[in-house]
């Protein structure tokens, strides 16, 4: 049943990327993680976004608006200035290692999420 209902949304959108089964509900909009994260790190919002070898803040951010904000890899691709879902498949991949093996970003991912899901706790009382 799930791949006849894959296969149809699919064939509806066209390419499997744009295909998404889960959605959240009650979002955050994009633009407060991005400007959380920026402030979080002390750079502007376009250093947060802008490809820069050796840093973590991208990766993070991608993994914080799929966790946080509900949108979809693709989504996230273009808010990246990333070419496809797959890309932003990769940049997830990298913070999950990450969490394996610096403590620094442990770290600020923590404090992120913190800050995230108290923002998301005021949102909803």
């Amino acid at each position: 049943m799930i791949e006849r209902l894959r296969n149809r949304a699919k064939l509806e959108h066209g390419k499997l990327e744009d295909v998404a089964f889960r959605r959240v509900s009650n979002v955050m909009p994009h633009e407060e993680v991005i400007l959380l994260i920026a402030e979080h790190f002390g750079i502007t919002e376009d250093q947060l976004v802008r490809r820069q070898r050796g840093t973590y803040y991208r990766p993070m951010l991608a993994k914080m608006l799929l966790r946080y904000c509900g949108m979809t890899q693709r989504e996230i691709a273009e808010n990246l200035g990333l070419t496809t879902g797959t890309a932003v498949s990769a940049q997830i991949a990298k913070t999950n290692e990450m969490e394996q093996t610096n403590r620094k970003f442990c770290r600020d991912l923590k404090k992120i999420e913190t800050l995230l899901n108290l923002k998301k706790e005021r949102r909803e009382s």
